[in-house]
């Protein structure tokens, strides 16, 4: 999974790429596109490691963190903007840092405006490949095309999107058919892209309200890029003294998993414990084909246990003696924390 922070030069979009990466902070960095690969700590993984294979790998699931340049909302700077977004298109969600800090009044408005700015930003990109891929069908379907029949769908389609992105700013394939919704997912559209906002307060003291109504984070990213780089004690003095649990950056990228959509699966065995990344609603036959291709062309049946009756009973052993086992086949909707153990034939 990849994933973009995009913001205006200035928003703290690298300190949080920093954080979240390890990555050192180098002022300028931002003028170009930094990607790096994040772990997402998950403690059942932990726990499993250290009861069944402590001397063993262990793998966490990872996603992509891509720390954009900046975009711009002046008027007079917009024309950089194109190629930035065209790079964004490549990822599959949107974090879309908000620099609450510098606003001259901080408020749910003003936080609120920012994010539609830039997400305006991101759909004017869309309105402007479904304008360009339009003109180019209605050319093709004039001089009667070899695909002039297939072109006029298309363009069918697209005139139906655009026409949605305009009165809601939103496209939602619910709708169409498993050929349109495939046609319209090949464009990368960034309305069909999740897309989140982490508010970075600074220290400033802000209060969300109801009227906010898209997923969002709050984050001093400097303070926590600040607190990362310190030596252990130092960190938890520094962390007692702000009144701060724990630093947020690994919290965050946990949250940015869950908000994506994602659930995590485990197999255990001889040579490693590994948590595997999946999409909430995916199958059985998707769980076998994210571990090997093999294993989903083979697939036979699954052994699943959930972990939370691992942990609650303490071993496998107990586990099958309390017959909470279960087998399952290729349609089996697969749930956060199945520890699974799959038959195939190769």
């Amino acid at each position: 999974m990849k994933i973009a922070i995009v913001g205006t030069q200035g928003s703290g979009k690298s300190s949080l790429f920093c954080g979240l990466s390890g990555a050192e902070y180098a002022p300028g960095s931002t003028m170009k596109f930094n990607t790096a690969t994040v772990n997402i700590a998950d403690p059942r993984l932990d726990k499993l490691h250290q009861a069944m294979c402590p001397d063993k790998k262990i793998v966490y699931p990872q996603m992509d963190f891509t720390d954009s340049v900046p975009l711009y909302l002046e008027s007079n700077l917009k024309d950089k903007n194109p190629a930035a977004l065209g790079h964004l298109r490549e990822h599959d969600c949107i974090i879309i840092m908000v620099p609450a800090f510098s606003f001259e009044k901080l408020s749910a408005e003003s936080v609120k405006r920012y994010y539609g700015d830039i997400r305006t930003e991101l759909l004017l990109a869309d309105l402007q490949i479904i304008e360009n891929r339009s003109e180019r069908l209605r050319v093709q379907i004039e001089r009667h095309a070899p695909t002039h029949v297939q072109d006029k769908k298309e363009l069918e389609l697209l005139t139906l999107l655009r026409a949605e992105l305009e009165n809601t700013g939103r496209i939602s394939v619910d709708k169409l058919g498993a050929e349109q919704e495939k046609t319209a997912r090949c464009f990368c559209f960034f309305a069909l892209k999740p897309i989140v906002a982490v508010i970075n307060i600074g220290e400033a003291v802000f209060t969300p309200d109801n009227s906010m109504d898209f997923p969002f984070f709050i984050i001093n990213a400097s303070l926590e890029l600040e607190i990362m780089s310190m030596p252990s004690q130092e960190q938890k003095d520094f962390l007692q003294a702000y009144g701060i649990e724990k630093p947020r950056f690994k919290e965050f990228s946990k949250w940015c998993y869950d908000k994506f959509g994602m659930i995590t699966f485990f197999t255990v065995g001889p040579k490693e414990a590994h948590a595997w990344r999946l999409k909430n609603g995916s199958t059985a036959l998707d769980a076998g084909g994210t571990i090997h291709s093999d294993i989903a062309k083979g697939f036979i049946s699954m052994e699943v246990i959930k972990y939370a009756d691992w942990d609650a009973l303490g071993s496998m052993k107990e586990v099958k003696n309390k017959g909470r086992t279960r087998t399952e086949g290729r349609t089996y909707i697969m749930q956060d924390g199945d520890m699974i153990d799959i038959r195939f034939n190769v």
